[in-house]
Protein backbone atom coordinates (compact mmCIF):
# COMPACT_ATOMS: atom_id res chain seq x y z
CA UNK A 1 0.00 0.00 0.00
CA UNK A 2 2.61 2.44 0.92
CA UNK A 3 4.87 1.66 -2.23
CA UNK A 4 1.14 2.27 -4.23
CA UNK A 5 0.82 5.30 -2.60
CA UNK A 6 4.41 6.88 -3.49
CA UNK A 7 4.22 5.78 -7.06
CA UNK A 8 0.81 7.36 -7.24
CA UNK A 9 2.65 10.67 -6.29
CA UNK A 10 5.74 10.47 -8.23
CA UNK A 11 3.16 9.75 -11.25
CA UNK A 12 0.89 13.07 -10.40
CA UNK A 13 4.07 15.49 -9.86
CA UNK A 14 5.42 14.11 -13.21
CA UNK A 15 2.25 14.94 -15.25
CA UNK A 16 1.59 18.55 -13.33
CA UNK A 17 5.38 19.03 -14.09
CA UNK A 18 4.55 18.47 -17.88
CA UNK A 19 1.36 20.57 -17.18
CA UNK A 20 3.24 23.71 -15.41
CA UNK A 21 6.26 23.65 -18.50
CA UNK A 22 8.31 24.20 -15.86
CA UNK A 23 10.50 21.01 -14.34
CA UNK A 24 11.52 21.36 -10.63
CA UNK A 25 14.94 18.54 -10.44
CA UNK A 26 14.26 17.49 -6.89
CA UNK A 27 16.84 15.08 -4.72
CA UNK A 28 16.94 11.95 -3.52
CA UNK A 29 15.93 13.02 -0.23
CA UNK A 30 13.38 15.69 -1.27
CA UNK A 31 11.30 13.05 -2.85
CA UNK A 32 11.37 11.21 -0.02
CA UNK A 33 9.68 14.20 1.90
CA UNK A 34 7.23 14.55 -1.21
CA UNK A 35 6.32 10.83 -0.35
CA UNK A 36 5.91 10.80 3.24
CA UNK A 37 4.01 14.39 3.34
CA UNK A 38 1.35 15.06 1.53
CA UNK A 39 0.04 17.88 2.86
CA UNK A 40 1.36 21.09 5.03
CA UNK A 41 -0.46 23.52 7.33
CA UNK A 42 -0.60 27.22 7.00
CA UNK A 43 -2.37 30.04 8.67
CA UNK A 44 -4.22 32.68 6.84
CA UNK A 45 -4.00 36.21 8.50
CA UNK A 46 -6.19 39.43 8.20
CA UNK A 47 -2.87 40.50 6.45
CA UNK A 48 -4.60 41.47 2.62
CA UNK A 49 -3.44 41.38 0.09
CA UNK A 50 -0.50 39.50 1.28
CA UNK A 51 -3.21 36.84 2.75
CA UNK A 52 -6.50 37.32 4.38
CA UNK A 53 -10.15 34.57 4.67
CA UNK A 54 -12.83 35.90 2.33
CA UNK A 55 -15.09 32.52 2.06
CA UNK A 56 -11.88 30.70 1.89
CA UNK A 57 -7.97 31.81 1.78
CA UNK A 58 -6.95 34.89 -0.72
CA UNK A 59 -4.31 36.93 -1.29
CA UNK A 60 -0.72 36.94 -3.03
CA UNK A 61 1.16 34.51 -0.81
CA UNK A 62 -1.63 32.17 -1.31
CA UNK A 63 -1.68 32.21 -4.64
CA UNK A 64 2.58 31.54 -4.81
CA UNK A 65 2.16 28.94 -2.10
CA UNK A 66 -0.64 26.85 -4.31
CA UNK A 67 1.56 27.44 -7.66
CA UNK A 68 4.47 26.07 -6.21
CA UNK A 69 3.59 23.49 -4.45
CA UNK A 70 0.52 22.46 -6.70
CA UNK A 71 3.50 21.52 -8.96
CA UNK A 72 5.04 18.95 -6.35
CA UNK A 73 1.44 17.30 -5.96
CA UNK A 74 1.26 19.04 -2.12
CA UNK A 75 -2.33 20.03 -0.72
CA UNK A 76 -2.07 22.99 1.71
CA UNK A 77 -4.68 23.07 4.47
CA UNK A 78 -5.60 26.72 6.26
CA UNK A 79 -6.94 27.49 8.96
CA UNK A 80 -7.23 31.17 10.32
CA UNK A 81 -8.24 33.35 13.44
CA UNK A 82 -5.50 33.06 15.54
CA UNK A 83 -2.92 35.52 16.44
CA UNK A 84 0.55 36.17 14.69
CA UNK A 85 2.36 35.52 18.02
CA UNK A 86 0.09 32.99 19.07
CA UNK A 87 1.39 31.55 15.45
CA UNK A 88 5.35 32.31 15.91
CA UNK A 89 4.79 30.00 19.43
CA UNK A 90 2.51 27.00 17.68
CA UNK A 91 5.18 26.88 14.52
CA UNK A 92 8.27 26.79 16.97
CA UNK A 93 6.75 23.71 18.88
CA UNK A 94 5.52 22.25 15.34
CA UNK A 95 1.96 22.11 16.75
CA UNK A 96 -0.60 23.34 14.38
CA UNK A 97 1.32 25.19 11.52
CA UNK A 98 3.82 23.86 9.50
CA UNK A 99 4.19 26.66 7.15
CA UNK A 100 4.09 31.09 7.41
CA UNK A 101 3.45 32.23 3.64
CA UNK A 102 5.14 35.21 4.34
CA UNK A 103 7.31 36.22 6.93
CA UNK A 104 10.33 38.89 7.52
CA UNK A 105 13.65 36.84 8.60
CA UNK A 106 15.15 37.95 11.69
CA UNK A 107 17.84 36.53 13.88
CA UNK A 108 15.64 35.75 16.63
CA UNK A 109 13.11 33.83 14.15
CA UNK A 110 16.47 32.26 11.86
CA UNK A 111 16.41 29.58 15.36
CA UNK A 112 13.34 27.43 15.26
CA UNK A 113 12.40 28.84 10.77
CA UNK A 114 13.65 27.91 7.72
CA UNK A 115 13.91 30.71 4.97
CA UNK A 116 13.12 31.06 1.76
CA UNK A 117 14.59 33.49 -0.81
CA UNK A 118 12.18 36.29 -0.74
CA UNK A 119 9.93 36.48 -2.87
CA UNK A 120 7.87 39.94 -2.14
CA UNK A 121 9.62 43.19 -1.55
CA UNK A 122 7.53 46.26 -0.64
CA UNK A 123 8.61 49.97 1.07
CA UNK A 124 8.10 50.82 4.54
CA UNK A 125 6.15 53.88 4.35
CA UNK A 126 4.88 56.50 7.10
CA UNK A 127 0.91 57.38 6.94
CA UNK A 128 -1.08 60.31 8.73
CA UNK A 129 -3.96 62.02 8.56
CA UNK A 130 -4.31 64.64 5.73
CA UNK A 131 -4.46 67.29 7.97
CA UNK A 132 -0.71 66.35 9.56
CA UNK A 133 1.60 68.50 7.45
CA UNK A 134 5.22 68.40 9.41
CA UNK A 135 5.91 64.78 9.11
CA UNK A 136 8.95 64.37 6.38
CA UNK A 137 11.28 61.31 8.26
CA UNK A 138 11.06 59.44 11.36
CA UNK A 139 12.90 61.53 13.34
CA UNK A 140 9.38 63.92 13.08
CA UNK A 141 7.79 60.83 15.38
CA UNK A 142 10.00 61.53 18.08
CA UNK A 143 7.57 61.86 21.48
CA UNK A 144 4.64 60.66 18.98
CA UNK A 145 2.06 57.88 19.43
CA UNK A 146 2.68 55.78 16.16
CA UNK A 147 0.17 52.44 15.62
CA UNK A 148 1.85 48.96 14.59
CA UNK A 149 1.33 45.52 14.56
CA UNK A 150 2.33 43.91 17.94
CA UNK A 151 4.23 40.97 17.40
CA UNK A 152 5.85 42.37 13.62
CA UNK A 153 9.37 42.57 13.01
CA UNK A 154 8.74 46.33 12.69
CA UNK A 155 7.55 46.93 16.29
CA UNK A 156 11.62 45.39 17.05
CA UNK A 157 13.26 47.76 14.60
CA UNK A 158 11.43 50.65 16.36
CA UNK A 159 12.19 50.23 19.59
CA UNK A 160 15.64 49.70 19.08
CA UNK A 161 16.71 52.16 16.59
CA UNK A 162 14.02 54.91 17.55
CA UNK A 163 13.41 54.87 21.29
CA UNK A 164 11.32 58.01 21.28
CA UNK A 165 8.78 56.79 19.87
CA UNK A 166 5.85 55.66 21.54
CA UNK A 167 4.55 52.58 19.71
CA UNK A 168 0.43 51.63 19.76
CA UNK A 169 0.21 48.21 19.16
CA UNK A 170 -2.93 46.91 17.32
CA UNK A 171 -3.86 42.85 16.42
CA UNK A 172 -3.35 44.02 12.30
CA UNK A 173 -3.27 46.82 10.08
CA UNK A 174 -6.54 47.76 9.57
CA UNK A 175 -7.27 48.56 13.34
CA UNK A 176 -3.86 50.14 13.36
CA UNK A 177 -4.81 52.55 10.51
CA UNK A 178 -8.46 53.06 12.12
CA UNK A 179 -6.18 54.49 15.09
CA UNK A 180 -4.94 56.87 12.89
CA UNK A 181 -8.22 57.79 11.25
CA UNK A 182 -9.83 58.68 14.81
CA UNK A 183 -6.80 60.65 15.99
CA UNK A 184 -5.91 58.03 18.60
CA UNK A 185 -2.64 57.73 16.93
CA UNK A 186 -0.57 59.93 15.52
CA UNK A 187 0.84 57.72 12.35
CA UNK A 188 1.02 54.44 11.29
CA UNK A 189 4.34 52.79 9.27
CA UNK A 190 4.01 49.84 7.20
CA UNK A 191 3.93 47.99 4.18
CA UNK A 192 2.93 50.28 1.16
CA UNK A 193 0.62 47.54 -0.60
CA UNK A 194 -0.87 46.66 2.62
CA UNK A 195 -2.06 49.87 3.61
CA UNK A 196 -3.27 51.13 -0.16
CA UNK A 197 -5.50 47.94 0.23
CA UNK A 198 -7.18 48.79 3.10
CA UNK A 199 -7.76 52.14 2.53
CA UNK A 200 -9.43 51.71 -0.52
CA UNK A 201 -11.49 48.75 1.17
CA UNK A 202 -12.13 50.43 4.54
CA UNK A 203 -12.44 53.92 2.75
CA UNK A 204 -10.19 55.64 4.84
CA UNK A 205 -9.78 58.92 2.81
CA UNK A 206 -8.46 60.99 5.50
CA UNK A 207 -5.48 59.10 6.00
CA UNK A 208 -1.94 59.85 3.23
CA UNK A 209 1.38 59.21 2.41
CA UNK A 210 3.21 61.63 4.70
CA UNK A 211 7.29 60.07 4.28
CA UNK A 212 9.00 57.21 2.96
CA UNK A 213 11.49 55.81 5.21
CA UNK A 214 15.29 54.77 6.22
CA UNK A 215 14.24 51.32 7.58
CA UNK A 216 14.59 49.95 3.63
CA UNK A 217 11.81 47.38 2.24
CA UNK A 218 9.42 45.09 3.94
CA UNK A 219 10.64 41.72 1.76
CA UNK A 220 8.90 38.32 2.68
CA UNK A 221 9.75 34.74 2.12
CA UNK A 222 8.02 31.97 2.95
CA UNK A 223 9.30 30.18 6.35
CA UNK A 224 9.12 26.72 7.57
CA UNK A 225 9.48 24.53 10.60
CA UNK A 226 13.08 23.69 11.01
CA UNK A 227 12.99 20.25 11.10
CA UNK A 228 11.71 20.60 7.33
CA UNK A 229 14.95 21.61 5.39
CA UNK A 230 13.83 19.53 2.24
CA UNK A 231 10.26 21.56 2.32
CA UNK A 232 12.31 24.66 2.63
CA UNK A 233 14.20 23.80 -0.82
CA UNK A 234 11.40 22.43 -2.45
CA UNK A 235 9.94 25.88 -1.95
CA UNK A 236 13.03 27.94 -2.94
CA UNK A 237 12.97 25.67 -6.14
CA UNK A 238 9.42 26.49 -6.85
CA UNK A 239 9.85 29.85 -7.00
CA UNK A 240 12.67 29.92 -9.13
CA UNK A 241 10.92 27.89 -11.63
CA UNK A 242 8.04 30.59 -11.56
CA UNK A 243 8.23 32.60 -14.67
CA UNK A 244 7.70 36.25 -14.50
CA UNK A 245 4.77 36.31 -16.49
CA UNK A 246 3.19 33.67 -14.19
CA UNK A 247 4.71 35.58 -10.95
CA UNK A 248 3.53 38.82 -13.17
CA UNK A 249 -0.56 37.64 -13.52
CA UNK A 250 -0.50 36.93 -9.55
CA UNK A 251 0.99 40.01 -8.32
CA UNK A 252 -1.75 42.09 -10.79
CA UNK A 253 -4.34 40.28 -9.10
CA UNK A 254 -3.99 41.69 -5.64
CA UNK A 255 -2.42 44.79 -6.48
CA UNK A 256 -3.52 46.11 -9.73
CA UNK A 257 -5.79 48.81 -8.01
CA UNK A 258 -3.80 52.10 -6.97
CA UNK A 259 -4.76 54.58 -4.52
CA UNK A 260 -3.34 57.71 -4.97
CA UNK A 261 -3.38 60.28 -2.89
CA UNK A 262 -6.06 63.12 -3.98
CA UNK A 263 -4.89 66.87 -4.10
CA UNK A 264 -7.06 69.17 -1.27
CA UNK A 265 -8.46 71.68 -3.90
CA UNK A 266 -8.16 74.02 -0.79
CA UNK A 267 -4.89 73.06 -0.16
CA UNK A 268 -3.66 74.22 -3.67
CA UNK A 269 -5.43 77.08 -3.30
CA UNK A 270 -4.22 78.30 0.10
CA UNK A 271 -0.56 77.06 -1.26
CA UNK A 272 -0.64 79.00 -4.79
CA UNK A 273 -2.49 82.22 -2.72
CA UNK A 274 0.07 81.97 -0.10
CA UNK A 275 2.94 81.85 -2.99
CA UNK A 276 1.22 85.00 -4.67
CA UNK A 277 1.00 87.12 -1.54
CA UNK A 278 4.58 86.18 -1.08
CA UNK A 279 5.84 86.78 -4.73
CA UNK A 280 3.79 90.19 -4.63
CA UNK A 281 5.30 90.98 -1.14
CA UNK A 282 8.76 90.07 -2.52
CA UNK A 283 8.63 92.09 -5.99
CA UNK A 284 7.49 95.31 -3.44
CA UNK A 285 10.06 95.05 -1.66
CA UNK A 286 12.79 94.77 -4.02
CA UNK A 287 11.41 97.40 -5.75
CA UNK A 288 11.58 99.64 -2.76
CA UNK A 289 15.21 98.89 -1.42
CA UNK A 290 16.83 98.62 -5.22
CA UNK A 291 14.81 102.43 -5.08
CA UNK A 292 16.41 103.80 -1.50
CA UNK A 293 20.08 102.07 -3.18
CA UNK A 294 19.58 104.05 -6.25
CA UNK A 295 18.84 107.43 -4.01
CA UNK A 296 21.77 106.60 -1.93
CA UNK A 297 23.79 106.07 -4.50
CA UNK A 298 23.26 109.24 -5.90
CA UNK A 299 23.27 111.21 -2.96
CA UNK A 300 26.86 109.85 -2.53
CA UNK A 301 27.22 110.78 -6.07
CA UNK A 302 26.31 114.27 -5.18
CA UNK A 303 28.22 114.55 -2.00
CA UNK A 304 31.57 113.56 -3.54
CA UNK A 305 30.97 116.06 -6.12
CA UNK A 306 30.06 118.89 -4.07
CA UNK A 307 33.02 117.99 -1.73
CA UNK A 308 35.61 118.10 -4.82
CA UNK A 309 34.08 121.83 -5.99
CA UNK A 310 34.44 122.98 -2.25
CA UNK A 311 37.95 121.78 -2.40
CA UNK A 312 38.71 123.50 -5.69
CA UNK A 313 37.15 126.29 -4.94
CA UNK A 314 39.19 126.68 -1.50
CA UNK A 315 42.45 126.12 -3.10
CA UNK A 316 41.49 128.66 -5.91
CA UNK A 317 40.73 131.20 -3.19
CA UNK A 318 43.56 129.99 -0.97
CA UNK A 319 41.33 129.57 1.75
CA UNK A 320 40.78 126.56 3.65
CA UNK A 321 38.08 125.77 6.64
CA UNK A 322 38.51 123.52 10.10
CA UNK A 323 36.34 121.66 12.84
CA UNK A 324 36.77 121.58 16.24
CA UNK A 325 34.73 119.40 18.39
CA UNK A 326 34.69 120.92 21.57
CA UNK A 327 33.54 117.89 23.39
CA UNK A 328 36.15 115.51 22.02
CA UNK A 329 38.43 118.05 21.50
CA UNK A 330 39.36 116.96 17.85
CA UNK A 331 40.70 119.47 15.32
CA UNK A 332 40.27 118.59 11.86
CA UNK A 333 41.25 120.88 8.77
CA UNK A 334 41.01 120.60 5.20
CA UNK A 335 44.03 120.03 2.93
CA UNK A 336 44.42 123.85 1.81
CA UNK A 337 44.39 124.73 5.38
CA UNK A 338 47.15 122.88 5.57
CA UNK A 339 49.24 124.20 3.05
CA UNK A 340 48.22 127.74 3.72
CA UNK A 341 50.02 127.02 7.75
CA UNK A 342 52.75 124.87 6.40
Amino acid sequence: MFKMRGLLLAISFIALQAMAGEQIVLTPSEQQWLRNHASVRARIFDYPPLNFWNDGPRGLSVDFAEAILGKVGVRVEYDHGVSWSQTLDDIRQHGGVDLLLNAKRTPERESYLLFTSDYLVFPWVIFTRIDERNVFDLDDLNGRVIAVENGFVLQQKLAQDFPKINQLAYENTRDALVAVATKKADAYIGNLSVVQYHIAQEGLTNIRVAAGTNLGSHTQAFAVRNDWPELASILNKGLASMTSEEQGAIRRKYTALEVRERLDLRLLIGILGGTLIFVGIFAYWNRRLASEIRLRSDAEVKLRTSERRLNEAQSIAHIGHWDLDLVTKELVWSDETFRIFE
